[in-house]
C-alpha cells in the first residue's frame, strides 16, 4: 500500500490516524512516533455490497445474508465495545452504506464515546448521505480509489465507479469543512 496521505498531505495514513484517541494529544502528522498501541475494532457490518470488486476478500454481492446481526445485537455489540474502552470502531463491509440502521448504530457509537469512522467505495454518497453522515458523528470517511479511472472501474467492476467516488468524496468535503485537508489512501 502507498501512503498517499502521507506523501501529500504531510500527515499519518488513515490506518494511523485512526488507532489512536483524538484526546491523546499527540498531532496526526507524529502518530506513527507515539507509544500509544490501543487496537482499533474494524467492523464488517454488512455483507452486502453494490459492487462486485475482483479484489473483494469477503466476496460480496448485493444480496441479503442470513445471520447478520440485528439491530439489537448490533446495539449490544457496540455497548460491549464501549465498556471495553475502544478508541475506535470502523464501519465497513461490504458496503457500509447499504446498511439501514448504519447511522443510528454510528450515532449511539459516538454517544457511548467510541470514535466513529466509515470505510465506504464512495459510490452511494449523495450529499443527502453526506449529510447525514456527518449528523451521525462520524469523525473520518475513507474512499478507497485503486488508480486512474480506467483500473479503477475495472477494480470495481462498474464503468463509472471512479466518477461516482470522487463525486462522493467532494460531497463529504462539502459537509466536512473543518476537516482542513483530504485523506486519500490507495487500496
Amino acid at each position: 500500500m502507498i501512503g498517499l496521505t502521507k506523501l501529500l498531505c504531510g500527515t499519518a495514513t488513515v490506518s494511523e490516524a485512526i488507532k489512536y484517541r483524538s484526546s491523546s494529544g499527540c498531532p496526526t502528522g507524529m502518530l506513527q512516533f507515539s507509544s500509544n498501541t490501543q487496537p482499533i475494532v474494524v467492523w464488517n457490518v454488512t455483507n452486502r455490497c453494490n459492487l462486485s470488486c475482483q479484489h473483494c476478500y469477503l466476496d460480496a454481492q448485493n444480496k441479503d445474508y442470513e445471520q447478520e446481526l440485528s439491530f439489537e445485537q448490533a446495539k449490544a455489540f457496540i455497548l460491549d465495545l464501549a465498556r471495553m474502552e475502544i478508541p475506535v470502531l470502523l464501519f465497513s463491509g461490504g458496503e457500509p452504506l447499504i446498511r439501514p440502521d448504519l447511522f443510528r448504530l454510528a450515532r449511539l457509537a459516538c454517544e457511548k464515546g467510541v470514535r466513529s469512522v466509515l470505510s465506504t467505495n464512495g459510490v452511494l454518497i449523495t450529499k443527502e448521505i453526506a449529510e447525514r453522515i456527518k449528523e451521525a458523528g462520524f469523525q473520518y470517511v475513507g474512499v478507497s480509489i485503486d488508480g486512474v479511472q480506467s483500473t479503477h472501474d475495472t477494480f470495481r467492476n462498474l464503468p463509472g465507479a471512479f466518477s461516482k467516488a470522487m463525486r462522493g468524496i467532494r460531497n463529504c468535503l462539502s459537509r466536512y469543512k473543518d476537516w482542513g485537508s483530504v485523506h486519500c489512501y490507495q487500496a
